[in-house]
């Protein structure tokens, strides 16, 4: 959502709320809540080029975890937890506050998902991942976090479309992801790839690069545009999850022409969506309220 001010006394409710959905099509996929939590704000400036941004302090962070997760678990569904070694030190203060007292009483009620392959503050990555990159970035996620319970590749469009694919042909990389996934090496059950450009996605999956993938994450004009894609990789056992719901359409780049509820609600409508990611902060209270919790 695009934040343009704090918005703590919103209190309008949907009158029903949106059932969770499995992410993922086997039985032992969990529930999750329709909405997911985006932390790219909690440790750097985002978006890239938002100059207003100011960096929020542990006080603000800790509350903001506090009032999602209260307002979104429920008895039978988890919360997905989205963040990465490329946001800056989201993930340290993060697994800071799921390791206390406060957060320690929601960490069975959440899914942690983390992505590797970008710098912690630096530029959008524009080169090709490696092995020794997913187990730098591996390792610091371990420490941060109290539990991974999943990984994606972080393949922005800012990297070149054939070294993406590249990454993704690396066979070194994908053979170290299902050992750790088998292992369940600090709780990881579920690897996958965010990807932002629907031509490697495509050939990606054309190639037969995603058949050991649990998950998959794309921006929502790609949900929108590339129906069937979707659809079919979902029938094939990948959970879908969704960021950018309300931002620019990347190949149009006009912003949408609907109010920020129906870019949410128009995507929980999708039957193949599994979670939509918000990257709100500070209109937090409303959009909880477009799922009804």
């Amino acid at each position: 959502m695009e934040d343009e001010g704090p918005d703590s006394n919103f209190v309008k409710k949907r009158k029903t709320a949106i059932s969770g959905r499995p992410f993922g099509k086997s039985p032992e996929s969990p529930i999750v809540c329709p909405l997911g939590i985006g932390t790219v704000w909690c440790g750097r400036k985002w978006p890239p080029q938002n100059d207003s941004y100011s960096y929020p302090d542990n006080a603000e962070v800790d509350a903001f975890l506090t009032q999602a997760l209260s307002r979104l678990r429920r008895d039978d569904e988890r919360v997905v937890i989205d963040t990465a070694y490329g946001y800056g030190n989201a993930d340290a203060r993060i697994g800071a506050w799921l390791k206390s007292a406060a957060g320690q009483v929601f960490l069975d009620k959440v899914l942690i998902h983390t992505k590797f392959g970008h710098s912690r503050d630096g530029p959008p990555p524009a080169e090709q991942l490696t092995l020794e990159t997913l187990r730098r970035d591996w390792s610091q996620s371990c420490a941060n976090l109290p539990r991974v319970d999943g990984i994606y590749y972080h393949l922005p469009s800012s990297i070149p479309e054939e070294l993406a694919l590249e990454t993704l042909r690396d066979k070194d990389i994908l053979q170290e992801l299902i050992r750790l996934r088998s292992s369940k090496e600090s709780g990881l059950t579920a690897i996958g790839a965010s990807i932002s450009n629907a031509n490697v996605l495509k050939t990606a999956h054309s190639e037969g690069l995603l058949s050991e993938f649990d998950m998959l994450q794309v921006p929502q004009w790609m949900v929108r545009e590339e129906p069937t894609l979707i659809s079919e990789l979902h029938e094939q056992g990948k959970a879908i999850a969704v960021n950018s719901p309300v931002r620019f359409f990347a190949k149009h780049d006009e912003p949408p022409k609907k109010s920020f509820e129906d870019c949410y609600t128009e995507l929980w409508k999708i039957p193949y969506v599994s979670v939509v990611l918000t990257g709100t902060r500070y209109h937090l209270p409303e959009t909880i309220s477009y799922s009804g919790r």
